[in-house]
């Protein structure tokens, strides 16, 4: 009777805490490996959270930051539009031309190959939010990240992120939220330089962006980790009108104006959207 009790509060309480990849869907083709993964979490893992993340580089100085891809959308026989979001604050107060975006190819899953470079515009800028969104055109489709816009976050909620930190490839970390006070979440993750922007997962959804790092006491420092919440987005789309919605909407709602300008090369796409 011991063993029956025991096995039913297992299942109460063990069964639930498992991350629930039930909802997530995996491409049919894998993006890097030939090599099957056996577990699905570990598979999602890698297709939904790492290969969407991408460094974002300044090539006019050292700085820059990571983004995630959220949308790759084929709109000719080899050209794909591309959406990603990253922190204002890695992309703000210089020109289009001095980024890149750069891609991760692997090997056998997790081996690191090369980075692919793409010139690409910026879409929009919130300061306030600390978000932007950028664009990019390749010549195949990218491995995209799910929105997390409802999934339910609580202190103690178990969260990871990717991040370019220090400019190196994407890097894992996980933590927890340690508090949901104002528009800003704070983690126990430890975010280094070049994380921000980075996106973080819950259940392998996109539930936000490493923002910002601050350290306390001079002698000792200690760093303290903040993240921009998923809803953010859509709180931003409202203000702009929806000029955003096609962001996280289905493919129909592909803007043509920005991917016409960003197609010919027309410098405008940043003047006329900021």
């Amino acid at each position: 009777m011991k063993y029956f009790a025991l096995l039913f509060i297992s299942y109460l309480f063990i069964i639930p805490a498992q991350t629930n990849q039930s909802e997530v869907s995996l491409p049919e083709k894998s993006f890097y490996s030939t090599v099957k993964i056996e577990n699905k979490a570990d598979a999602i893992l890698h297709e939904k959270c790492l290969y969407p993340t991408v460094k974002i580089e300044n090539t006019k100085s050292y700085g820059g930051g990571s983004g995630v891809i959220v949308q790759s959308v084929k709109v000719s026989e080899n050209e794909y539009f591309n959406v990603a979001i990253t922190c204002a604050h890695v992309i703000e107060k210089e020109p289009d031309e001095n980024f890149k975006v750069l891609t991760i190819e692997y090997e056998n899953w997790s081996k690191f190959v090369k980075y692919i470079s793409y010139s690409c515009k910026i879409y929009k800028i919130d300061a306030p939010r600390d978000l932007a969104v950028i664009l990019f055109i390749s010549d195949h489709k990218l491995p995209v990240a799910d929105f997390g816009f409802n999934e339910k976050l609580f202190i103690g909620s178990k969260i990871f992120h990717f991040g370019c930190g220090l400019g190196e490839e994407p890097r894992l970390d996980r933590g927890e939220i340690t508090s949901l006070r104002g528009k800003s979440y704070r983690t126990n993750m430890f975010l280094i330089f070049g994380d921000s922007g980075g996106p973080i997962f819950h259940d392998s959804k996109l539930i936000g962006f490493a923002q910002s790092i601050y350290c306390y006491q001079r002698v000792s420092p200690i760093p303290i980790s903040f993240i921009i919440p998923i809803q953010e987005i859509k709180s931003w789309n409202n203000a702009t009108n929806n000029a955003l919605e096609f962001i996280y909407k289905s493919e129909k709602k592909l803007p043509q104006l920005p991917f016409m300008l960003l197609r010919m090369g027309e410098c405008e796409l940043s003047n006329l959207s900021r």
